[in-house]
């Protein structure tokens, strides 16, 4: 622990949850994205309007084809996103609701030359829930003027199509107990919800199942596995802060703490990722009072299947 004019600075855990904002309107998405959006979608196209495969697959490329074409979006021509002043303060991710409880995300990664979009159905009615989605790579060069142009590459373009049987059993593979690289137990079971893929998640204390520290909203969709809770127990806090600072925390901030995981193919190796973020507390030594609550830094969370 760091001191600076007697004031010292701890670590809480917490955990960071990645959220995608929903939007109304297509013509409210920002131009990098369209400009991708449309690329993309102009490499599958075809595929789009005459689906090759077996029947279910061409049922959910014509049903997420319609929802594209509910918006207009199949229009998109395309262009190359013209990054100025790099991508951290860019929007990177915008989301459409459709008829019937569906939707459409677009999601671009930079650090994985990764562009996506996704029409879907996280319905938890039995049968219903679907995801098809169109996956994309960037490619991305600088111009003379120091302009980063990135743009989809065409013949890395493909579509990959998951009914409500196909998302059971990716869910269903996630049930049962994790050691995450820590050491420490992680259980999770299903749950009824509202949409589909809710699931309890849970920490182990100890060695015991019987003393766990329970996270609320547990939700599986996409690969991706998030969860959050209040800190109310003294026992979850990192070491390091002093027991006075401690009961503060659990008894009167109650930090939000949330859980974002990814299940990530590598090498043969399939493996829950995530990212824990820290919050660092800074409070005064002599009276223990807490200055602010801040600072955040990332810390991976690891459990290998």
């Amino acid at each position: 622990m760091k001191a600076y004019r007697g004031i010292y600075t701890a670590i809480l855990s917490v955990f960071f949850l990645i959220a995608l904002g929903p939007g109304s309107h297509a013509d409210d998405m920002p131009k990098h994205l369209a400009g991708l959006a449309g690329q993309l979608m102009k490499s599958v196209r075809e595929e789009l309007k005459s689906p090759q495969g077996d029947e279910n697959y061409r049922e959910l490329v014509e049903t997420a084809y319609d929802g594209l074409k509910e918006r207009s979006l199949h229009r998109f021509s395309g262009s190359t996103a013209r990054i100025i002043d790099g991508f951290t303060d860019l929007e990177k991710s915008y989301a459409l609701e459709l008829e019937n409880g569906r939707g459409i995300e677009f999601l671009w990664r930079p650090e994985q030359d990764a562009f996506s979009i996704a029409v879907e159905n996280k319905t938890a009615d039995e049968g219903e829930a679907f995801r098809t989605e169109i996956r994309g790579k960037t490619t991305s060069k600088t111009a003379e003027d120091g302009t980063l142009l990135v743009d989809i590459d065409p013949e890395q373009s493909r579509i990959e199509a998951k009914d409500s049987e196909a998302l059971t059993s990716e869910l269903e593979a996630l049930f049962g107990k994790w050691k995450d690289n820590e050491g420490k137990t992680w259980i999770i079971t299903g749950r009824q919800g509202d949409q589909f893929g809710a699931v309890n998640i849970a920490r182990a204390r100890g060695l015991s199942d019987d003393d766990l520290e329970v996270f609320n909203d547990g939700h599986f969709w996409a690969g991706t596995l998030t969860a959050e809770r209040n800190h109310d127990n003294v026992r979850d806090m990192s070491g390091g802060i002093p027991s006075e600072i401690k009961i503060q925390l659990a008894e009167t901030h109650r930090p939000k703490v949330e859980l974002d995981l990814s299940v990530v193919d590598e090498e043969n190796e399939r493996t829950l990722k995530g990212v824990r973020r820290e919050l660092q507390v800074t409070y005064n030594p002599n009276d223990f009072s807490i200055h602010s609550i801040g600072n955040p830094y990332d810390r991976p969370l690891e459990y290998p299947f």
